[in-house]
């Protein structure tokens, strides 16, 4: 991968070479450079056998022989040098030449038609037509017929010649002579060739253009650009044969982009934008390039000129090819360059507003039309801009370098706080805008907490929660999922708000917004009657993250408690949701919903002692009832012959069935660890014999120790999921045993070992030990290692940790409890 940061690392001048360098040609390419190649050597033969034929005519036979050559030899002699002193054969290849022709047929058919019409030098439109029709002709006599009749010339002649072989007697003549006439006739033939190979350069053109997928509409034009390539690639060829060697299509457009006229600069940001459309532009091709190239790209950005607003578009999407891959740092005036794609202005005001009647009936329908394309293209260059931020932003050094340039902010939220000034023929563009500026806001509040505070405190400032349900209404869901999620990000936080006045808005703000994503993941549409459907699957998910989230913060479960006490039976709901819900991810989300509001709602204080057992009660039955259906082998039969467990449980439509797919054991183990978890919260918020009395009589003949067995054995493998299960039951493990050591350290010296190991506790560490669980936890430490390290280091890379400790550390503290355990039953035996 390319290291951020190091885009046009090749120097501060590139080009040229190191675009040579660092292009691969491409298959197609390469038969424009294979038939440039030829051409070339074709060419280069033709100029070197007219500078011999030239030479030897001039020093050997007219210089030497010129009193004994034949008159017909002395002439075709005479008229072939002249031919190659004018450079006829280097016509068609030599850019001097075509230019001298044009200027001469303007001359010539300019005197022609003042002799004709015997007018002054200023001439009338229809001379001007006159003029191209006569300059046309000349050219073509310049450029192909007088091209093509000395060729033709040298090879007739010198094969005459060379037949008749009559040059006279002297020693040395015949032989001269003959050397002259074989080089005429060897230039003409290979002229001929070099003349017809380079006729066939369309069909080399289109091979290429068709091979870099030009459709239709930009057929046309790729050709002209592919031949504009072969041109020049022929052009530095006959400078250096090396030329072609890694060159391509690619390097040629780069080269362009460096250059200060605009056509030369357009052509080749067309030619990339294709490449870019078409997936074949790799970004280490730009990358490696210019710097001055790249940093040109990004000024360009900000140019205003009604003139440069095509280049402009084109230019941004350039830079949003490359974006990922560059540093704000070494580029200044990145920030400030994009931020002038995305600022409201007069420039885009077009894009929310539509021509009056007054206005269309002045300027007529060409101006309605010019009206409506600014309006295009200047939401184009807002997309265009706020893609380039996102791209920027996956970068954390570039997502900081954003979140310290407030007005940058300011202009990604006032997209989105335009909402009610959106008329409906404008509703797509806006809520393309809309969705990426989110995802903008999404990306930079991921940074961190303290990074992303000032962020945070906008988002509460300017944004409502009230305006999620209304993109609800709208078939695509990834302009609410953006919304639900960066909303989450400026609530997942105690610090901003408190209990004074001041702050009561931003209250609010905290409790519509938990409301919001309550009632979409509910289901429970009715309550705003914005859409006549229910939202789509996957915002009901996202709302339901989103609650989980919201639920690991005080302020934001007493919202939900509010909720709960004024509005809706919140919990109960939630427990029918983690229940019978309508498949096991919405099932998953829910009892994550519930076991981190569970603990808020156990904390001591917060209801009565009556209503604090039974709600703890209840959390434990419900939990057990949905492990024992996934665990069956943890039932027994009772004294009556009946099972107890998974099979009385009332309120359930059918015993969940484990999926064989991947995503459904994965809900099914987030599922799990969520219901070990309100486990263990209950158990350390209640005496021991009031869980272990709750167990028994809610769920007799339930063997709790082969479930803690069970979820070991069964989970240990190298996921997330399974290692919080794993995790929980390791703690919870911990904590019985633990609590049994305090009761036993706090009896009488003179209680026997029996009656120690009696109580509830005891009795489940005795079978703790004997089941061997302990054992099942050490080899799961060691299947789980890699993933619990890698765990541990991304959560607290992004300061959102689980767990303070490994599974490696809690296997310790069992062992250590377990050891201290037995240390104490072998003391009140020996006492």
């Amino acid at each position: 991968m390319v290291r951020r940061g190091t885009a046009a690392g090749a120097g501060e001048d590139g080009g040229g070479a190191s675009d040579r360098k660092t292009c691969a040609a491409d298959p197609s390419e390469k038969i424009i450079n294979y038939y440039v190649l030829i051409l070339t050597v074709v060419l280069i033969i033709v100029r070197g056998l007219g500078v011999l034929a030239f030479a030897w005519s001039t020093v050997v036979l007219l210089g030497g022989f010129v009193q004994l050559i034949h008159r017909i030899d002395f002439w075709f002699i005479t008229v072939i040098s002249f031919a190659q002193t004018a450079r006829i054969f280097d016509a068609s290849a030599d850019e001097q030449y075509l230019y001298l022709v044009d200027l001469l047929s303007r001359a010539v058919s300019t005197a022609l038609i003042r002799i004709r019409n015997k007018q002054s030098a200023t001439t009338s439109g229809a001379d001007g037509f006159a003029c191209s029709a006569t300059k046309s002709p000349i050219k073509i006599f310049f450029t192909v017929l007088l091209v093509l009749i000395f060729p033709l010339f040298n090879i007739v002649v010198s094969s005459l010649r060379l037949r008749n072989k009559d040059f006279g007697n002297e020693r040395n003549e015949r032989p001269g002579v003959m050397i002259f006439y074989s080089l005429a006739l060897s230039q003409g033939v290979l002229y001929l060739l070099w003349f017809i190979l380079e006729k066939l350069k369309s069909l080399a053109v289109n091979r290429v253009a068709d091979g870099y997928k030009f459709d239709d509409k930009n057929l046309s034009l790729g050709r002209k650009y592919v031949e504009k390539y072969l041109n020049d690639t022929r052009s530095k060829c006959l400078k250096d044969l090396s030329a072609t060697e890694g060159r391509n299509l690619i390097a040629y457009a780069s080269g362009l982009l460096d250059s200060d006229h605009k056509d030369k600069y357009l052509a080749g940001a067309e030619i990339l934008n294709h490449l870019i459309s078409k997936n074949r532009l790799p970004n280490e091709e730009l990358i490696r390039s210019s710097r001055k190239r790249i940093q040109k790209l990004v000024l360009m950005l900000s140019w205003k000129d009604d003139d440069y607003q095509d280049v402009r578009l084109l230019a941004a999407e350039i830079v949003l090819h490359v974006a990922e891959n560059i540093s704000i740092s070494q580029f200044p005036g990145t920030l400030e360059s994009v931020s002038a794609l995305i600022q409201p202005s007069k420039e885009n005001g077009a894009l929310f507003h539509r021509q009056s009647s007054e206005s269309m009936e002045q300027g007529g329908p060409q101006s309605q039309q010019l009206n409506e394309d600014d309006a295009e293209r200047e939401s184009k260059l807002i997309v265009q801009g706020l893609r380039i931020l996102d791209k920027l932003a996956q970068d954390r050094n570039n997502g900081l370098e954003i979140l310290r340039a407030d007005a940058l902010l300011v202009d990604i939220m006032a997209w989105i706080c335009s909402k009610p000034f959106i008329r409906k023929g404008e509703q797509d563009k806006w809520l393309e805008i809309v969705r990426l500026s989110f995802s903008v806001l999404v990306r930079l509040a991921e940074l961190g907490a303290q990074t992303a505070e000032r962020l945070r405190s906008k988002i509460h400032h300017e944004l409502l929660p009230s305006w999620v349900p209304y993109y609800a209404r709208y078939p695509d869901p990834d302009i609410t999922l953006m919304a639900i999620e960066t909303y989450s990000h400026a609530f997942t936080t105690d610090k901003i708000g408190d209990e004074s006045d001041q702050n009561q808005t931003i209250d609010q703000k905290r409790k519509k917004f938990v409301e919001v994503v309550l009632r979409l993941f509910l289901n429970d549409q009715g309550k705003w009657r914005t859409s006549p459907t229910s939202p789509a699957p996957e915002v009901r998910k996202k709302a339901g993250e989103a609650l989980a989230d919201l639920c690991v913060y005080r302020r934001n479960c007493i919202c939900l408690i509010t909720l709960d006490k004024h509005k809706d039976d919140v919990v109960r709901r939630l427990e029918e949701a983690m229940r019978l819900g309508v498949n096991k991810e919405y099932r998953a989300i829910a009892a994550d919903i519930l076991k981190r509001f569970y603990v808020f709602l156990c904390r001591p204080g917060r209801e009565t002692q009556t209503e604090r057992s039974s709600r703890l009660r209840s959390v434990v039955n419900q939990a057990l009832k949905l492990l024992i259906q996934f665990y069956p082998e943890t039932e027994t039969t009772g004294s009556n012959g009946i099972v107890h467990g998974g099979n009385n449980v009332t309120g359930f439509s059918q015993i969940i069935e484990i999926s064989s797919s991947q995503s459904d054991e994965n809900h099914q183990a987030r599922l799990e660890a969520a219901l070990v978890r309100m486990i263990y919260d209950v158990h350390n918020k209640v005496e021991e014999d009031n869980f272990e009395r709750t167990i028994e009589e809610d769920h007799p003949g339930f063997e709790f120790v082969v479930l803690l067995e069970r979820l070991i054995v069964k989970n240990s493998r190298t996921s997330l999921y399974h290692l919080d299960i794993v995790k929980w039951t390791a703690k919870l493990i911990c904590e019985i045993i633990k609590n049994e050591n305090s009761r036993m350290e706090k009896i009488s010296p003179s209680l026997s070992r029996r009656d120690a190991a009696s109580s509830s506790d005891g009795v489940w560490v005795q079978k703790i030990v004997d089941k061997k669980v302990v054992d099942s936890l050490s080899k799961a430490s060691q299947v789980m290692s890699g993933e619990d390290s890698w765990t541990l280091f991304i959560h607290n890379r992004q300061r959102g940790a689980h767990w303070a400790t490994s599974l490696a550390v809690l296997e310790e503290e069992v062992l250590y409890e377990l050891e201290k355990y037995k240390g104490l039953l072998l003391k009140s035996g020996h006492n």
